[in-house]
């Protein structure tokens, strides 16, 4: 007698456990549904064969362009994700130290920069991740409107 043991994943947060993304999800739909060879897949071999619909016949077509693309969208979008949110903090740190510089030149008092950049590069920061924050949330409702499974 054999006794088969398997253990389920459950995540942390009370999550279905799948860390994958809706792209992953969505390759692994297709090849089972439509690429899975017959020596494989048990299904194959007892359904006769038959003439894929029309609607099938897009969802395949867009399951070969998610799976044979080597570089898609959701790439340039995911290189976005992380250079954006970088420029932006950039750009914010460089206008907050402008601003510093232009009030010394008005007034002319000299400023002590270490003291004060802590508050302008904290805004910064703030409003950066406020901004990765909303691309993040934009990127995935993107692959869960593209890839629907």
């Amino acid at each position: 007698m054999v006794t088969t043991a398997r253990l389920n994943h459950t995540s942390s947060f009370g999550g279905s456990g799948d860390e994958r993304n809706p792209k992953e999800k969505f390759i692994d739909y297709c090849e089972s549904k439509y690429f899975a060879s017959s020596h494989y897949s048990y299904y194959s071999r007892k359904l006769p064969k038959r003439e894929l619909t029309e609607t099938e016949l897009v969802e395949k077509q867009k399951c070969e362009d998610a799976i044979n693309k080597k570089f898609t969208t959701e790439d340039y979008f995911s290189i976005g994700l992380i250079l954006i949110p970088f420029l932006f903090f950039s750009i914010c740190n460089m206008k907050g130290y402008l601003s510093v510089k232009k009030f010394e030149r008005e007034t002319g008092k000299k400023a002590d920069m270490s003291i004060e950049m802590v508050p302008i590069s904290s805004l910064s920061f703030v409003l950066t991740a406020f901004l990765w924050l909303i691309l993040y949330i934009m990127y995935y409702a993107y692959l869960y409107h593209k890839y629907p499974y």
